[in-house]
This record gives structure tokens, sequence and C-alpha cells, in this order.
């Protein structure tokens, strides 16, 4: 089996958006994808670009986030495979898409996607069916930053605060504890004790200063495994 296939085949798991298309237009879109391999800490998607974008993951573990300002940037969503990515709306949302882990998109040609949901209403109800899923994490985001486990916030604000591998060291995190614990509303004994349940686990390792993290497909599925509790 080719890599492209397996690719596809990967992002076509049930309940995904490409599986709820009609095979012909599956098919007609897909001939109309390139595939990106982006390394974790790229941004694939910006906010800045001219044009509206659109993917699938098919490989790896994406965030899309909300750039707050020069140093903060928000995490909204993190995707996976078979989920989609960029803008499908008629008003652009300021929203970057950016690799957590090694990631594969295959991008979909944004008048490709325009022309199926003219010509097939069932292609529509995908993309409504998107746009439910993607309205539901977002409640499930509010609902981790307000109500999520300790364990759950401080893995979400290291990934949020994370910058590039600029060093070859991996992406790290420039915060001290205790600004991280006021950055999830605890004491800094609080984030010292899930940061030391963390650093056993082989997640991240702390220096003076900043937090690198070792493991960062681990870290976002404490999200995602949090997040079933909350929500």
């Amino acid at each position: 089996m080719s890599a492209r296939r397996s690719l596809v085949q990967a992002a076509s798991a049930d309940g995904m958006f490409l599986a709820r298309l009609p095979d012909d237009a599956r098919q007609r879109l897909l001939a109309e994808t390139d595939v990106i391999d982006a390394r974790r800490g790229t941004v694939v998607f910006s906010a800045d670009e001219p044009a509206d974008r659109v993917g699938i993951v098919a490989a790896g573990i994406a965030r899309t986030f909300l750039t707050v300002d020069e140093e903060r940037r928000l995490s909204v969503r993190y995707v996976r495979t078979g989920q989609m990515i960029g803008s499908i709306t008629t008003d652009r949302a300021h929203l970057s898409v950016q690799a957590v882990s090694d990631c594969a998109i295959l991008e979909i040609a944004m008048s490709a996607l325009q022309r199926e949901i003219l010509a097939d209403g069932r292609v529509g109800l995908a993309v409504i069916a998107e746009v439910s899923s993607r309205l539901q994490d977002t409640y499930a985001t509010l609902a981790s930053n307000t109500l999520g486990s300790m364990r759950e916030r401080v893995a979400r604000h290291l990934l949020d605060l994370s910058t590039d591998d600029l060093d070859g060291e991996g992406p790290a995190a420039a915060v001290t504890q205790q600004g991280l614990a006021d950055a999830v509303g605890t004491v800094r004994e609080v984030v010292a004790r899930v940061l030391r349940d963390l650093r056993t686990e082989g997640l991240v390792a702390t220096a003076p200063g900043h937090i690198r993290i070792l493991d960062p497909d681990r870290l976002a599925a404490i999200i995602g495994r949090d997040r079933a509790v909350v929500g």
C-alpha cells in the first residue's frame, strides 16, 4: 500500500468528515489534495495568509490557536487523525494551525470543497456535522479551562506556552513554576506536584526559567483524556 493511500485510509475512519461523504464526492475531493508533511512546532496554516485553507489531519496531532499577543497563544482545539483543520465558514476566523507532533495533512482545494457542497447536499450535511463537532470542542475547551483537572490545565498551558524547537533539544515553555501556577489559578506547590508526576512519566523536564516538553504527543493526550471526564 502506498504512503498516500495509507494516509487517506487513516483519515477516512468511521465518523470522520471524509467517511461521511458520498463515495464519488470523496474521490473527487481527494483527487485535488496535496500532502503536507509538518514537523512538530510548524505553523501549517496561518491566520495571516491571504486565503482560506482547509485540510484533514492524516497522522499526528495539531492544534488550532488564537494569537493573543506576541507572547501568548490560546489553544482553541486539538485535532487528531481524521479531523478537519482550517476555515470552512463564510466569515473567516482569525485562527492558525500548528503541528503539536510531526503531522501529515491532506490539504483540500477550497474551490473543490465549495464545488462539492453546491453539487451535493450530503456534502453540505457533512460540513454541518464538522461545524457542530468544532462547537462541541470549543465547549470542551471552555470546560477544561474553567472546570478541568489541574493535570489537564497544566498540560494545556505548557503546550500553549511552548515555543518551536530552536536549539535542537525539543520544544520548551519559557515559564517558571510560579508563572505556571498563576496561569492555571493555583499555588506553586500544587503545580510542583503535577510537574513531578509529569517528570516521572517522562513527559517533561524542568530547568531554571523553562520547562522542556519531552513528549508533546502524550502531553496532548492528557487533555483529551481528562476532557472526557469533564464534559
